[in-house]
């Protein structure tokens, strides 16, 4: 039994997802968010009708484009089922509805809204619908008077449909009439129908909709009375649940109430602490589901070179990542005798805030740090695009008490500023230097400007000084350069410890390290000598271009992982052949690279680069 209980969204929320709870986004052809779920514009869609049409854009994209389920349903991410009919406990306000304040798993867990409670619950019935909602209790005689009385709807528009079903499906009709006056119905288009019920209400309402459309003039209503298709359509569920119950009274039909949640807005579940002996290091970093293979070299260069006395606590912000994709990095703990990765799903957020240049949306994550991990004092942030040569536990022991990060000054920005270079348009094309002291803010210190791609935040002092609401509203309002590394510069100008350089050795394009100020130049120098995390940062990566400065660490680190193949093929798609001679070598060569000792490692370390590279 295959159950599809599919749950509209048209912004950023709380998602409801499992394998019967399937997230849709309806309206896709209309909106600026591009949501992590199923969309509406693909296939056979009427997605641009959503300002009208509402949810029922979604469901006429299952009708049209999904044919595998025995159970077809529909919700939305504020109003859901509850699958536990047989509790008693439930109180149901005058609206019908069971109220609860926030969205959480505790509370869909308590209301049944898991796989097991829903195929217990729908197994053996034909149709479910809501427990039929008493309009009396608003004032209303009927569903007809009460739609006559509702807030932005117009009776003239329900007698039409009254009467298209009259002309196009007179069967009908009689059910349409007894509805109208009952005091009870069904509302908020939520049901769940057998797959050949769905497929018979759907080929009945459309046209139905569809016809209702073409005859009512809508151009002087306003927005919320364009509406007015997913409006009738919900007194459209009991019409034909009715017609159909009198055609086959031996169906099955349960009735479930409807719950409603205030507070849908996303949150991020914090892991718990790691349980055990050993001083722990928490480390974090972000990425997608198009990064996910340089996330994997880092995870591999962490582990590999951490102290083995301590317990690495790795969290991964993630903005989209598969169940494989997830699984395949925690393979990686088996590199690190005290190592637990976990995931922070981050997929519905920032979803209003649009990145530029090679920035993707998982650049912002780190903004909310310290609200997610309330309950750590003290967090790593790496960057994907980097590879760590050295034990993070020696940065991440960096004290900071009276301070909100340590970081390393950035360079690049630094070459920025001595060669006069112009921000982009959009933030007033000023020289770097302008930029920083004006727009930033940070006046005569920008020569303090860091380099995000390493930050070592002390979360308490972030969480005592609330910065990190305000720094996501600038973001949200203002447009930067650099994004959230601009907005971290302004608001910790002269909060931040720096670190060593080598802690963010970043490679300067050609002809900008020679522009900078004699110290300046100098440590940039010393940094690319014996660097203990190397930032690819920039437009040059290392996937792109094996060829690049200090490509090869990534690549050794990459081969470590379950993603080296992928990327070699992506550099040569046409010589699979020579891949699968270069990959057993590399399966090999990494094999026996796990089983050496540390010390061993470090001696011949430089040998095993340059071998990479003949590699």
């Amino acid at each position: 039994m295959k159950i599809s209980f599919y749950i509209n969204y048209f912004n950023s929320a709380y998602m409801v997802k499992s394998r019967i709870m399937k997230p849709i986004q309806t309206g896709c052809a209309l909106s600026k968010h591009d949501l992590p779920m199923l969309k509406d514009n693909t296939g056979d869609n009427i997605s641009v009708k959503n300002a009208s049409y509402c949810e029922l854009t979604g469901q006429y994209w299952v009708w049209k484009n999904e044919k595998d389920s025995d159970y077809v349903g529909f919700a939305h991410y504020r109003r859901l089922f509850d699958f536990f009919p047989e509790r008693t406990d439930r109180v149901v306000d005058s609206s019908g509805l069971v109220i609860e304040d926030r969205i959480s798993p505790d509370a869909l867990a308590r209301y049944g809204l898991t796989d097991l409670a829903i195929e217990q619950c729908v197994a053996g019935f034909d149709i479910i619908v809501p427990e039929p909602w008493n309009v009396t209790a608003f004032g209303a005689k009927s569903i007809h008077d009460q739609y006559k009385g509702a807030a932005h709807h117009h009776i003239k528009d329900l007698d039409l449909a009254g009467e298209i079903i009259y002309e196009k499906c007179p069967e009908y009709y009689p059910h349409f009439q007894k509805v109208m006056k009952s005091e009870a119905g069904f509302f908020t288009n939520m049901f769940i129908f057998r797959r050949e019920i769905f497929e018979e209400y759907s080929a009945w309402l459309f046209p139905l909709l569809g016809e209702l459309e073409s005859r009512i003039d809508v151009s002087s209503y306003g927005a919320a009375e364009r509406r007015v298709i997913g409006y009738i359509a919900e007194r459209m569920v009991g019409v034909f649940v009715s017609k159909k119950l009198a055609d086959a009274s031996d169906l099955k039909v349960r009735y479930l109430r409807r719950l409603f949640f205030r507070d849908t807005s996303v949150s991020a579940s914090c892991p718990p602490l790691p349980v055990t002996d050993l001083k722990p290091v928490s480390v974090v970093a972000a990425t997608d589901s198009h990064y996910v293979a340089h996330m994997a070299a880092l995870v591999a260069s962490v582990f590999s070179n951490a102290d083995r006395n301590r317990f690495i606590d790795f969290m991964i912000l993630d903005g989209g990542m598969t169940e494989l994709d997830r699984r395949g990095l925690r393979i990686l703990e088996s590199l690190h005798p005290h190592a637990k990765i976990s995931f922070i799903d981050m997929s519905m957020h920032f979803l209003d805030i649009d990145p530029h240049m090679y920035f993707t949306r998982a650049t912002f994550y780190r903004l909310a740090l310290p609200e997610i991990l309330y309950n750590r004092d003290k967090v790593l942030f790496l960057d994907t695009d980097a590879v760590v040569l050295k034990d993070v536990s020696t940065v991440f022991d960096t004290e900071i008490t009276d301070k909100a990060a340590a970081a390393v000054k950035d360079v690049i920005m630094a070459s920025f500023v001595t060669m006069g270079v112009r921000s982009m348009a959009e933030t007033g094309g000023h020289p770097t230097a302008k930029y920083l002291a004006d727009v930033v803010g940070m006046k005569s210190r920008y020569d303090e400007y860091f380099q995000a791609g390493l930050i070592l935040f002390n979360l308490a002092r972030l969480r005592d000084n609330k910065l990190c609401d305000k720094m996501i509203a600038d973001l949200r309002r203002n447009r930067y350069w650099f994004l959230d590394q601009d907005i971290l510069n302004k608001y910790l100008v002269g909060e931040v410890t720096f670190l060593d350089p080598i802690w963010n050795s970043v490679s300067l394009p050609p002809g900008h390290a020679t522009t900078l100020p004699a110290d300046v130049y100098d440590a940039y120098l010393e940094s690319r000598k014996d660097p203990a995390m190397l930032h690819y940062a920039g437009a040059i990566k290392p996937w792109n271009d094996p060829q690049s400065e200090f490509a090869q660490y990534y690549w050794f680190y990459l081969r470590m992982t379950l993603w080296y193949e992928q990327r070699l093929l992506k550099l040569n798609p046409s010589a699979p052949s020579v891949l699968r001679g270069v990959t057993l070598k590399h399966s090999v060569a990494s094999a026996v690279w796990r089983r050496l000792p540390k010390f061993v490692k470090r001696a011949v370390f430089p040998l095993a680069t340059r071998l990479d590279r003949r590699l």
